[in-house]
């Protein structure tokens, strides 16, 4: 596979990852919400540095990707691991947004061992993975009652919200990301060797008091910032509070990076 340039990227046909802005370092590589793709960060992309490259990740059956849409969160980040493989040079941040949270946890799991350009993994509104099985399922409901709960969560946009008859449409693609989500289990029991940096709206409806904080479980690091805007969705609606806090730290965490290889550049 060659390297990631242009504005839409068809590295497969299964996965497209767009470029959103920038071709520069660092890279921040987005992975989506159940139901979402890569457009669901062209607003948070918008309010980053313009040298910074942001690419996000279209699943199979979402966005430009063709389907169908996987059912397990382990075939989501395998696959994306694969295709992501001789495109991991610069510095490297994962961010990863509800179910983009597991698959980017994962996706660090697998491809920490094989490069150093990881950095960090910031993660959006997405449970500790051993407090997955208490969150309500919701895959299992009734198309009406899955719509209802879709935008009472404000997982659907106001102006979609009005044409549920479109919406329906989406149905069995968003049923699958949340199957995905709702029986992630990693047997892998293995510690990220690099920082978590964790952001959680507050009341956010579908999180509810589930002890985010735990994340320290599965990292040599954890931060944890709760952010005064409402909701699971902050990344789409008010970006603006993640980026005032995200990028400081990202400048801060590139300065000593890579260590070793400044080091031995240096004999």
């Amino acid at each position: 596979m060659g390297n990631i340039n242009g504005r839409v990227l068809p590295i497969a046909c299964d996965v497209v990852v767009r470029t959103l802005r920038g071709e520069g370092s660092p890279v921040l590589l987005c992975f989506p919400p159940a139901g979402g793709s890569s457009l669901s960060f062209r607003r948070l992309a918008g309010c980053l540095p313009r040298d910074w490259s942001v690419w996000a990740i279209d699943p199979a059956g979402h966005g430009l990707s063709q389907g169908p849409a996987l059912e397990r969160v382990e075939a989501m980040a395998r696959r994306y691991a694969d295709v992501m493989a001789g495109n991991l040079g610069r510095p490297l941040f994962l961010l990863g947004q509800s179910l983009g949270g597991l698959v980017a946890y994962r996706f660090a799991q697998l491809v920490e061992g094989s490069t150093k350009s990881l950095v960090a993994l910031v993660i959006c509104a997405t449970p500790p993975p051993h407090c997955i099985r208490f969150l309500a399922k919701v895959s299992t409901l009734s198309d009406a009652r899955l719509l209802e709960w879709l935008i009472a969560s404000g997982g659907v946009p106001d102006q979609v919200a009005r044409y549920p008859d479109f919406l329906r449409l989406y149905l069995p693609t968003i049923r699958a990301d949340l199957r995905a989500y709702e029986t992630f289990d990693n047997m892998d029991p293995s510690i990220l060797d690099l920082p978590i940096w964790l952001y959680q709206g507050r009341g956010d409806p579908i999180l509810g008091d589930l002890p985010m904080i735990e994340w320290t479980r599965y990292c040599r690091g954890l931060t944890f910032r709760e952010l005064p805007h409402e909701g699971h969705f902050f990344v789409q609606t008010c970006p603006d509070e993640l980026i005032a806090d995200l990028v400081p730290r990202i400048r801060s965490s590139l300065e000593s990076w890579p260590p070793a290889v400044a080091s031995a550049s240096a004999q």
